[in-house]
């Protein structure tokens, strides 16, 4: 029986590290939606970082990867990083990435009221429900859950939040409502939110607002705004062709001054034609898949896929890292529209030092594949079901051999 024990444990441990294969801890990181990233993970490509040793205006951070400004545009910051995909290769990564200062910015205008109500929150919210679909708000989303037990009262406070959402003068005034329930106290705290991007100061917005307050609460009451900016997901079209010619412009000048060899014209066209803010981070950076395309990782067919799973960056830097001005040019001007853009650069000559060679590679299929991303959804579900037919064989040998 222990023997049979001892098998059994064995085979929870083989079903356990196959599935382990394909998880790793990455990079969160917030600045993605607003970044690009490329892992040259092409067979042939080869790189070699210590020719930035001698180069001015780049900063080593740690023994893996370099920093600076981007040569267009000094408000973009350039990061050079080894990075593995799968088994113990190294590649080399670029990732363009914006100075704070230059992250895509929206002014909200907010309103935040907090009061409190005599009344349970599901009460409230039915009756608020009425109230403001009358008043033609739509509702997006309303959840309320119990939150863990208090400990001092025994009781389980009861919690939930309400968002909605109306067109005023055609601008979208957003309403957020939360609500919390005191543990042995016949009161719910109310929290109301009105965000937009409109001032307030305009009468049609206050006047809603202000009736709006009045009706959910059953008084009048005073009440100002805040003016905040917050990071904008609608990228607007100037900065993302200003990042694309950056990437573009970047890897050419890594090339000119032998960092990187292996790309032809075809790969930097590739490259250039996807790139766009968003494609960065762990499961979104661009790579160089076995069909041959450039092309997201998420979408990828690679030897081996790792899903992330949070966890930290594998490099971090400040912008005290980062030199404030470019590296030279070298007398590289990238193409003819990017020339405007380059800044002054010094009249310094690349370093004739010896390079040693890190050369990537793995089989590759000829033919790419049509069908698109639906073929690499069939692709992707081929290789766990191998692995679970296997382990399905082997558990069933074993059980039938010895038990």
């Amino acid at each position: 029986m222990m023997y049979r024990l001892h098998i059994l444990v064995v085979l929870v441990s083989i079903v356990v590290s196959l599935v382990s294969l394909n998880t790793v801890q990455a990079c969160l990181d917030p600045t993605d939606t607003y970044s690009v990233e490329v892992v040259f993970n092409k067979p042939g490509v080869s790189y070699n970082l210590s020719v930035l040793e001698n180069i001015s205006n780049i900063s080593p951070i740690g023994d893996r990867a370099y920093v600076y400004r981007a040569h267009l545009n000094s408000s973009f910051i350039v990061l050079l990083t080894k990075t593995r995909l799968y088994g113990s290769e190294e590649y080399l990564s670029i990732r363009i990435e914006p100075d704070p200062n230059v992250i895509p910015k929206k002014t909200y205008y907010v309103v935040n009221i907090n009061s409190s109500i005599d009344d349970s929150i599901e009460n409230i919210v039915s009756r608020v429900d009425n109230i403001l679909l009358e008043y033609e708000w739509t509702r997006e989303c309303c959840i309320i859950k119990n939150a863990s037990l208090d400990k001092n009262t025994g009781e389980t406070p009861v919690a939930g939040s309400c968002s909605y959402y109306k067109f005023i003068k055609k601008y979208r005034v957003e309403l957020v409502i939360d609500l919390w329930r005191v543990p042995g106290v016949n009161k719910t705290i109310v929290t109301l939110q009105f965000k937009t991007v409109v001032p307030i100061d305009s009468n049609s917005i206050s006047d809603e607002i202000n009736d709006t307050i009045t009706r959910i609460l059953g008084r009048t009451i005073e009440w100002g705004y805040t003016v905040i900016e917050e990071n904008s997901y609608e990228i607007p079209e100037s900065y993302i062709e200003t990042i694309k010619s950056i990437l573009t412009y970047e890897i050419q000048w890594l090339i000119s001054i032998d960092v990187l060899k292996g790309l032809n014209d075809s790969d930097l066209e590739a490259i250039e034609s996807i790139a766009k803010p968003g494609l960065a981070g762990w499961n979104s950076r661009i790579v160089y898949d076995m069909l041959g395309r450039w092309i997201s990782y998420k979408d990828a067919q690679l030897p081996v896929k790792a899903t992330l799973t949070g966890g930290g960056c594998s490099v971090y830097y400040s912008l005290e890292d980062v030199p404030d001005n470019p590296p030279p040019s070298y007398g590289f001007v990238g193409s003819a529209a990017g020339t405007a853009l380059v800044e002054a650069a010094s009249g310094e000559t690349a370093s004739d030092t010896t390079l040693e060679s890190t050369t990537s590679g793995y089989p590759v299929e000829s033919q790419v594949q049509q069908g698109g991303r639906e073929g690499n959804r069939v692709e992707n579900v081929l290789y766990p079901l191998l692995i679970a037919l296997t382990v399905s064989f082997i558990v069933w040998f074993i059980l039938k051999r010895y038990m």
